[in-house]
């Protein structure tokens, strides 16, 4: 038996243990005698917060908290305000005291304070909201099925503006724009229906360039005014990755690349190290002539649905998606030896990682 199967075959043991844990060390509920008392959840530093995207239309995204002690805390929206959070939670972003939930399906944005985590407000009426990004007061809200960027006044959390782009396709869901990231005064956007990344002017609101990709999009970063891009054959296993001059926009590189997933393949650094996770993790070895792969830590047998790197570097966690039904569960990996040495309980799909800082 593996390390990974060893890891499982103890999960349902520590799961109850771990909820017992919960709700009497991290959820306080209250006065028994005050039902009208609200949960009190404290948001901590050194902490976790993962997002659980749901079970489309089910209405049954949340948000599970994992206090400094390995505690954890599963809906913690609605333990403290005893709603649903909504359907698909697809990410969050932080300005001052409050944190921002967008919560696709839906079509809305849940603001709520980032400590307690009680609700502020509900910004209401967005059409497939996806991925966020917070330019000093303003926040940019990509959406999915539509080729448009809301702009939102983060003062008064509400829409001010909007940046549009034709859509190519008859069908609308072919359209829409997904993962973002800001650079000096310029918003990089991918794009789905003309599979292409777009350059904007984040003060003019002007579209500077759009740069045409191979393939569809799937993920990009930043790192050292380079922005790097990982685009997906949706019909093979194939991809690219490009590296792009973040400042003069011109395609500095771009690698080939076979054996992969299909949407979910991600890549990120840990220190100078690009790394490459599709199911298997890869580090890639990187230079104008080729790109060697070497696969450090290889897997068969679970679905990788998200992941995020800890403030310190050394820990890698991986979402695991059963199926859209049932609870997921996180993989904690040592980057130092690439074991698994951790598991923890999440919601159903679990996607996002935010750490407290």
């Amino acid at each position: 038996m593996n390390k990974l199967q060893q890891c499982f075959s103890h999960l349902n043991v520590a799961l109850w243990s771990i909820l017992f844990l919960c709700f009497f060390l991290a959820c306080d509920k209250g006065s028994d005698n005050d039902e009208d008392t609200p949960k009190n959840i404290s948001i901590e530093k050194g902490g976790l917060l993962i997002l659980n995207e749901g079970t489309f239309n089910f209405g049954n995204a949340s948000v599970s908290y994992v206090n400094p002690a390995g505690t954890i805390c599963p809906e913690t929206f609605k333990t403290v305000n005893e709603r649903s959070l909504g359907d698909v939670g697809q990410s969050m972003a932080f300005y001052e005291d409050k944190a921002l939930i967008v919560v696709n399906n839906s079509g809305k944005i849940e603001v709520v304070n980032r400590y307690t985590f009680e609700s502020i407000q509900t910004i209401e009426g967005l059409h497939s909201p996806r991925y966020i990004t917070i330019d000093n007061e303003r926040a940019f809200v990509s959406n999915i099925f539509k080729n448009r960027i809301d702009v939102l006044d983060l003062t008064t959390l509400n829409p001010i503006d909007s940046l549009t782009l034709g859509c190519t396709s008859d069908n609308v869901y072919d359209c829409g724009l997904d993962k973002m990231l800001l650079h000096n005064g310029q918003l990089f956007v991918l794009n789905w229906d003309q599979k292409s990344l777009l350059i904007w002017d984040i003060n003019s609101l002007e579209l500077l360039t759009q740069i045409p990709l191979n393939h569809h999009p799937t993920d990009l970063l930043l790192k050292d005014e380079q922005v790097w891009l990982m685009t997906s054959n949706l019909e093979e296993t194939d991809g690219t990755l490009y590296q792009i001059e973040a400042n003069s926009l011109e395609v500095v590189h771009t690698w080939e690349l076979d054996d992969l997933g299909t949407y979910t393949n991600f890549i990120f650094f840990v220190g100078e190290h690009l790394y490459l996770l599709h199911g298997n993790l890869e580090k890639l070895d990187i230079n104008e002539a080729n790109l060697d792969r070497n696969i450090v830590y290889t897997n068969k047998e679970y679905s990788i649905y998200g992941y995020g790197i800890a403030p310190n570097e050394n820990d890698l966690y991986l979402a695991i998606v059963t199926d859209f039904t049932q609870n997921g569960v996180i993989f904690k990996m040592d980057l130092n030896n690439y074991n698994i040495v951790d598991t923890l309980e999440a919601g159903i799909a679990p996607s996002k990682f935010y750490f407290v800082e």
